[in-house]
Protein backbone atom coordinates (compact mmCIF):
# COMPACT_ATOMS: atom_id res chain seq x y z
CA UNK A 1 0.00 0.00 0.00
CA UNK A 2 1.16 3.14 -1.13
CA UNK A 3 2.37 6.07 2.19
CA UNK A 4 1.36 9.36 0.94
CA UNK A 5 -0.54 12.32 2.11
CA UNK A 6 -1.68 15.88 1.13
CA UNK A 7 1.69 17.38 -0.98
CA UNK A 8 2.75 14.70 -1.84
CA UNK A 9 3.58 14.16 -5.59
CA UNK A 10 2.95 10.79 -7.13
CA UNK A 11 4.04 9.32 -10.64
CA UNK A 12 1.28 7.47 -12.49
CA UNK A 13 1.15 4.08 -14.10
CA UNK A 14 0.54 4.57 -17.69
CA UNK A 15 -2.62 2.17 -17.25
CA UNK A 16 -3.76 4.69 -14.58
CA UNK A 17 -2.72 7.81 -16.83
CA UNK A 18 -4.70 6.11 -19.69
CA UNK A 19 -8.02 5.64 -17.83
CA UNK A 20 -7.63 9.59 -16.30
CA UNK A 21 -6.87 10.58 -19.81
CA UNK A 22 -9.96 9.10 -20.43
CA UNK A 23 -12.35 10.60 -17.44
CA UNK A 24 -10.80 14.07 -17.88
CA UNK A 25 -12.33 13.72 -21.67
CA UNK A 26 -15.50 12.52 -20.68
CA UNK A 27 -15.88 15.48 -18.03
CA UNK A 28 -15.22 17.79 -20.85
CA UNK A 29 -11.15 18.68 -19.64
CA UNK A 30 -9.40 17.87 -22.82
CA UNK A 31 -6.16 19.95 -21.20
CA UNK A 32 -6.23 17.03 -18.84
CA UNK A 33 -5.04 14.62 -21.59
CA UNK A 34 -1.86 16.97 -22.73
CA UNK A 35 -1.20 17.84 -19.05
CA UNK A 36 -0.50 14.10 -18.18
CA UNK A 37 1.22 12.76 -21.48
CA UNK A 38 3.78 15.38 -21.15
CA UNK A 39 4.45 14.64 -17.45
CA UNK A 40 2.17 11.82 -15.37
CA UNK A 41 2.21 13.17 -11.99
CA UNK A 42 -0.23 14.16 -9.65
CA UNK A 43 -0.35 15.84 -6.18
CA UNK A 44 -2.51 14.13 -3.20
CA UNK A 45 -5.16 16.37 -2.30
CA UNK A 46 -6.17 17.49 1.02
CA UNK A 47 -9.55 14.96 -0.03
CA UNK A 48 -10.97 12.18 1.34
CA UNK A 49 -11.18 9.56 -1.68
CA UNK A 50 -14.19 7.99 -2.26
CA UNK A 51 -13.42 4.32 -2.86
CA UNK A 52 -10.92 2.68 0.03
CA UNK A 53 -7.43 1.82 -1.25
CA UNK A 54 -7.70 5.02 -3.33
CA UNK A 55 -6.13 8.51 -3.08
CA UNK A 56 -7.52 11.66 -3.93
CA UNK A 57 -4.77 13.26 -6.41
CA UNK A 58 -5.01 16.81 -8.60
CA UNK A 59 -3.87 17.11 -12.08
CA UNK A 60 -1.98 20.54 -12.78
CA UNK A 61 -2.30 22.29 -16.27
CA UNK A 62 -0.49 25.36 -17.88
CA UNK A 63 -2.61 27.60 -16.71
CA UNK A 64 -3.73 28.43 -13.02
CA UNK A 65 -7.30 27.90 -13.50
CA UNK A 66 -6.55 24.49 -14.99
CA UNK A 67 -6.88 22.16 -11.99
CA UNK A 68 -8.59 18.72 -12.28
CA UNK A 69 -9.45 16.95 -9.39
CA UNK A 70 -9.45 13.12 -9.21
CA UNK A 71 -8.65 9.77 -7.81
CA UNK A 72 -6.38 7.03 -8.54
CA UNK A 73 -5.81 3.81 -6.69
CA UNK A 74 -2.96 3.90 -4.59
CA UNK A 75 -1.37 0.50 -6.31
CA UNK A 76 -1.28 2.33 -9.36
CA UNK A 77 1.48 5.22 -7.96
CA UNK A 78 4.87 3.96 -9.23
CA UNK A 79 6.95 6.39 -6.97
CA UNK A 80 5.68 8.93 -4.18
CA UNK A 81 7.81 12.04 -3.28
CA UNK A 82 7.60 14.20 -0.45
CA UNK A 83 8.33 18.20 -0.28
CA UNK A 84 11.12 17.25 1.84
CA UNK A 85 12.86 14.79 -1.13
CA UNK A 86 12.93 17.91 -3.28
CA UNK A 87 15.08 20.73 -1.39
CA UNK A 88 17.96 19.50 -2.29
CA UNK A 89 16.94 19.29 -6.20
CA UNK A 90 18.66 21.69 -8.78
CA UNK A 91 16.47 23.21 -11.00
CA UNK A 92 17.09 23.58 -14.86
CA UNK A 93 15.71 26.99 -15.14
CA UNK A 94 16.94 30.31 -13.25
CA UNK A 95 13.34 31.91 -12.07
CA UNK A 96 13.11 33.78 -8.55
CA UNK A 97 11.00 30.73 -6.95
CA UNK A 98 14.17 28.69 -7.58
CA UNK A 99 16.81 31.37 -6.08
CA UNK A 100 14.36 31.41 -2.94
CA UNK A 101 14.71 28.02 -2.34
CA UNK A 102 18.12 27.87 -2.93
CA UNK A 103 18.87 30.33 -0.19
CA UNK A 104 16.17 28.54 2.11
CA UNK A 105 18.19 25.58 1.86
CA UNK A 106 20.86 26.84 4.60
CA UNK A 107 17.76 28.38 6.45
CA UNK A 108 16.98 27.28 10.30
CA UNK A 109 13.65 25.92 9.18
CA UNK A 110 12.07 22.37 10.95
CA UNK A 111 13.72 19.26 9.25
CA UNK A 112 11.10 18.05 7.48
CA UNK A 113 9.88 20.98 5.21
CA UNK A 114 10.04 21.47 1.48
CA UNK A 115 8.42 23.04 -1.86
CA UNK A 116 5.12 22.14 -2.84
CA UNK A 117 2.95 23.88 -5.96
CA UNK A 118 3.90 24.55 -9.13
CA UNK A 119 8.03 24.46 -8.12
CA UNK A 120 7.56 21.18 -6.17
CA UNK A 121 5.61 19.87 -9.58
CA UNK A 122 8.79 20.74 -11.47
CA UNK A 123 11.50 19.18 -9.08
CA UNK A 124 9.71 16.20 -9.46
CA UNK A 125 9.21 15.47 -12.95
CA UNK A 126 11.69 17.62 -14.55
CA UNK A 127 8.66 19.25 -16.75
CA UNK A 128 8.19 22.97 -16.85
CA UNK A 129 5.56 24.21 -14.70
CA UNK A 130 6.82 27.36 -12.44
CA UNK A 131 6.74 30.73 -14.65
CA UNK A 132 8.64 34.07 -13.58
CA UNK A 133 5.66 35.16 -11.59
CA UNK A 134 5.29 31.88 -9.51
CA UNK A 135 4.62 31.83 -5.84
CA UNK A 136 7.21 29.50 -3.90
CA UNK A 137 4.34 27.59 -2.23
CA UNK A 138 6.66 25.34 1.08
CA UNK A 139 4.95 22.79 3.08
CA UNK A 140 6.07 22.56 6.69
CA UNK A 141 5.25 19.52 8.58
CA UNK A 142 5.18 19.51 12.56
CA UNK A 143 3.66 17.79 15.03
CA UNK A 144 1.51 20.70 16.86
CA UNK A 145 1.19 24.72 16.15
CA UNK A 146 4.18 26.64 16.82
CA UNK A 147 4.21 29.36 19.08
CA UNK A 148 3.51 32.79 17.99
CA UNK A 149 7.12 34.17 18.58
CA UNK A 150 8.46 31.01 16.83
CA UNK A 151 6.23 31.34 13.63
CA UNK A 152 6.86 34.97 13.48
CA UNK A 153 10.61 34.30 13.31
CA UNK A 154 10.32 31.95 10.62
CA UNK A 155 7.89 34.29 8.57
CA UNK A 156 10.08 37.38 8.88
CA UNK A 157 13.18 35.09 7.35
CA UNK A 158 10.95 33.99 4.64
CA UNK A 159 9.71 37.27 3.95
CA UNK A 160 13.55 38.49 4.07
CA UNK A 161 14.49 35.75 1.55
CA UNK A 162 11.59 36.96 -1.27
CA UNK A 163 12.59 40.60 -0.80
CA UNK A 164 16.38 39.10 -1.81
CA UNK A 165 14.83 36.90 -4.56
CA UNK A 166 11.76 38.75 -5.83
CA UNK A 167 9.84 35.79 -4.99
CA UNK A 168 6.47 35.36 -3.20
CA UNK A 169 6.95 32.99 -0.33
CA UNK A 170 4.13 31.07 1.05
CA UNK A 171 4.08 28.90 3.87
CA UNK A 172 1.57 26.31 4.87
CA UNK A 173 2.31 24.76 8.57
CA UNK A 174 1.06 21.24 7.92
CA UNK A 175 0.11 18.75 11.28
CA UNK A 176 -1.57 15.96 11.28
CA UNK A 177 -4.94 17.23 11.92
CA UNK A 178 -4.71 19.64 8.94
CA UNK A 179 -3.12 23.01 7.78
CA UNK A 180 -2.41 26.19 9.09
CA UNK A 181 -0.96 29.37 6.70
CA UNK A 182 2.21 30.26 8.66
CA UNK A 183 1.48 34.48 8.34
CA UNK A 184 -1.50 33.76 10.15
CA UNK A 185 0.40 31.90 13.03
CA UNK A 186 2.99 34.58 13.34
CA UNK A 187 0.11 37.08 13.26
CA UNK A 188 -1.75 35.18 16.12
CA UNK A 189 -3.53 32.22 16.83
CA UNK A 190 -6.60 33.65 17.82
CA UNK A 191 -8.16 34.13 14.22
CA UNK A 192 -6.15 31.33 12.21
CA UNK A 193 -8.02 29.09 10.27
CA UNK A 194 -6.79 25.60 9.63
CA UNK A 195 -7.76 23.78 6.44
CA UNK A 196 -8.77 19.71 6.90
CA UNK A 197 -10.15 17.05 4.82
CA UNK A 198 -13.63 18.28 6.63
CA UNK A 199 -12.93 22.10 5.14
CA UNK A 200 -11.66 24.72 7.41
CA UNK A 201 -11.67 24.96 11.07
CA UNK A 202 -10.83 27.46 14.14
CA UNK A 203 -7.31 26.44 14.72
CA UNK A 204 -8.93 26.38 18.56
CA UNK A 205 -11.52 23.96 17.46
CA UNK A 206 -8.88 22.02 15.66
CA UNK A 207 -6.94 21.99 18.98
CA UNK A 208 -9.78 20.56 20.81
CA UNK A 209 -9.95 17.62 18.99
CA UNK A 210 -6.59 16.23 19.91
Amino acid sequence: MVNAVVHDIVELSSDAVAELCGRAAEQGQPWVVDSLTASPWAVVRRARAAEDAHLAVGVRGRCRHQRWGTEVPASACLRVLRPSDLVERIASRDLPVFRALALLRSAPLPDDWGPGGSVGAELASGHPEATPTSDLDLVIRIDSVPDQPTARGMQDMLDRVGEQTGAEIDALVEMPEGGVNLRELANGVGTAVARTTDGPVPLADLRSRR
